[in-house]
């Protein structure tokens, strides 16, 4: 919020992706019955389109903003810089990590992308992020600013379901992370009706955009890592042992194993209804 705030012009092109995606896609209403709230995370991820910074006019350029909001370049374990990662201390020994994205189409042969009029800053090309800025949802978000600023509103512009659930699974068959995992089950169970809407408005992505093969990378991402197969029942796959191992609750251990067969009912009811509901050709 402290960013989008102050950003300007430069906000028009930006987009919310990553961890943070669920608690606004599913959102949970105060001192009401729903689902459990998403643990959120201080990782943020930004998805950028390249046209539509290369036509802001702007005082001030993207780095210099992030720069007076007291953000520093992130570095790799090499120590190199990484110009497309940048964090800030938020107190309590708590850093935010602010991560650019942008599409392959953007970078290239490279792994990274210039960003228009801007020398030193860049952003991380990652499979798929161009349907983000297809499929977006509007999320009045309104929080305290860092730094004393008073509470402020504004409108976030956040990944729909299908571009979510297309860059997290890609993202856990490459890094195996159990906070993907979790992202993954938590919004296929609490998304509107649960995974069956989901696969709806899943299919209806691969309809209406047959050229888009990450759609269906991401099916069977999610089909390798939850799904049952010949060899091995989905409660035993590495996807919903990440899960569990997310949510564990050391007191309980007995849990672990419900919360393995569950994540991967549901990843498994997804998959059922996408099945059913794909069109031919």
């Amino acid at each position: 919020m402290t960013l989008l705030r102050s950003l300007g012009p430069w906000k028009a092109g930006i987009y919310l992706a990553g961890g943070l995606v669920p608690r606004y896609l599913v959102g949970h209403p105060p001192n009401a019955e729903g689902p459990p709230p998403h643990v959120g995370t201080t990782d943020v991820d930004l998805v950028l389109s390249m046209e539509i910074l290369a036509e802001v006019e702007a005082y001030e350029t993207l780095e210099k903003n992030l720069k007076n909001l007291g953000f520093v370049r992130g570095t790799n374990d090499e120590g190199q810089r990484q110009n497309f990662s940048w964090l800030r201390s938020v107190g309590d020994g708590r850093s935010v990590v602010v991560d650019l994205l942008c599409d392959p189409a953007a970078a290239g042969e490279r792994r990274v992308a210039s960003i228009p009029r801007e020398r030193q800053l860049s952003a991380l090309s990652v499979k798929g992020a161009r349907l983000v800025y297809q499929d977006f949802v509007e999320v009045p978000v309104t929080a305290e600013l860092l730094d004393e600023g008073g509470i402020a509103t504004e409108r976030v512009k956040v990944a729909g379901i299908a571009p979510f659930i297309t860059l997290k699974a890609l993202a856990y068959e490459d890094r195996k992370q159990p906070k993907d995992a979790y992202d993954l089950v938590y919004c296929l169970t609490h998304y509107g009706r649960g995974p069956e809407e989901v696969a709806e408005l899943f299919a209806r992505r691969m309809s209406e955009w047959p050229e888009e093969s990450v759609l269906a990378e991401a099916v069977e991402a999610l089909r390798r890592r939850f799904a049952t197969d010949e060899q091995t029942v989905g409660e035993k796959k590495d996807g919903a042992y990440s899960y569990a191992s997310f949510i564990h609750d050391p007191g309980r251990k007995d849990q672990d194993a419900l919360r393995r067969r569950n994540a991967a009912a549901v990843v498994e009811q997804f998959l059922e209804s996408v099945e059913s509901l794909k069109q031919p050709g």
